[in-house]
């Protein structure tokens, strides 16, 4: 990962200055899953925008994933973000642990933040 993109991202986690959002990039109402902020990070630097789409919105052409554009500005393999290992979990991909899922927690925008930090 782009180091400074991600100290970027970081930050942006771990400001209070997004709600967390679930199973969308964002939201009408304006709650972003991780990867959104990477994509309102991306939008602030390249000055492209966020569509509506129904009730939510698309970056980008993409509701639910990093468009490619973004994955190769931070320089990510993965649509996901990557996986990474918070708790005792299991390395899951980003969206996972942003969601969760019947046999996972939801994680925290700061639970998020510390495992992009040491991990990817």
């Amino acid at each position: 990962m782009n180091e400074v993109i991600k100290q970027q991202w970081l930050a942006a986690l771990r400001s209070g200055e997004y709600d967390q959002g679930r199973d969308r990039l964002r939201t009408d109402d304006g709650a972003f899953c991780c990867l959104g902020v990477l994509c309102d990070l991306h939008a602030n630097a390249t000055g492209s925008k966020w569509d509506s789409v129904d009730e939510d919105a698309s970056y980008l052409g993409s509701e639910t994933a990093l468009p490619p554009a973004v994955q190769l500005w931070a320089e990510l393999d993965s649509e996901d973000g990557g996986k990474v290992r918070i708790g005792g979990d299991e390395p899951v991909w980003l969206a996972a642990h942003n969601d969760g899922d019947l046999t996972r927690a939801k994680r925290t925008f700061l639970e998020i933040a510390d495992a992009i930090e040491v991990q990817l």
